[in-house]
């Protein structure tokens, strides 16, 4: 056999390959995309698997999504009537404002608005 008709062999079977392959391709439409979505949707990443819609496995699955969902909020409440015990224990927002005013050393009745000059005495005496 010459090379010639091994060439012509060669590239009547590449010509074929690429043909089957091309004919086996679909020009993207735009109902193909919906189509994609809609399965994608159906798609759970729990079972790892598609489902068709409408069947029990879908119906099971939101089941066990709502169940959890349910837990998550028993767990927050319960959380949170936790957090609610301790603050009960907590003073009040008047009186940790008058803790905090009268925390200082300096006297109870003092004026409101002091002078540089009693802001510096008492910078130096609490300083001390």
């Amino acid at each position: 056999m010459s090379a010639f008709i091994r060439k012509k062999i060669l590239f009547y079977f590449i010509f074929l390959f690429s043909f089957s392959v091309f004919s086996q391709i679909k020009p993207f439409t735009n109902n193909d995309a919906k189509n994609e979505k809609k399965e994608l949707e159906f798609f759970s990443l729990q079972t790892k698997r598609f489902i068709l819609p409408n069947s029990q496995d879908k119906k099971n699955l939101e089941k066990a999504h709502y169940k959890e969902l349910r837990k998550m909020r028993k767990k927050h409440k319960k959380k949170i009537k936790k957090f609610q015990k301790k603050i009960q224990d907590r003073p009040t927002k008047k009186k940790m404002r008058k803790t905090k005013r009268y925390s200082r050393r300096a006297n109870k009745n003092r004026p409101k608005y002091p002078s540089l000059w009693q802001k510096i005495w008492w910078g130096i005496t609490f300083w001390k």
